[in-house]
C-alpha cells in the first residue's frame, strides 16, 4: 500500500503495510488475504464449486489461516 499524499505540505508520504506478528516471521495485511483467498479456493474446489458456500468458505479458510498464523481467537 503505498500511502496518501499530505496535501498541506505537498509531500508524498510513503506508509508500509501494517505486519501482522507471527511466531516466525511478519506477513502483511495483502498476504494474509491472499493465504486466505488460496484456501476459500481448495475448499470450494473439495467440494466441486458448488455454488451458495462462498461465505462459508471464506470463513472456514480464514479460521485455518490464523491457526497457521498462530493468531487464533478464543
Amino acid at each position: 500500500m503505498l500511502g496518501q499524499a499530505n496535501r498541506k505540505e505537498g509531500i508524498r508520504s510513503i506508509r508500509p503495510e501494517k505486519k501482522m506478528a507471527t511466531s516466525d516471521k511478519s506477513v502483511t495485511a495483502d498476504e494474509r488475504r491472499q493465504m486466505v483467498e488460496q484456501a476459500a479456493y481448495f475448499l470450494a474446489e473439495k467440494r466441486g464449486f458448488e455454488a451458495g458456500h462462498e461465505l462459508e468458505d471464506w470463513l472456514s479458510a480464514e479460521r485455518q489461516i490464523e491457526s497457521r498464523l498462530g493468531r487464533c481467537q478464543k
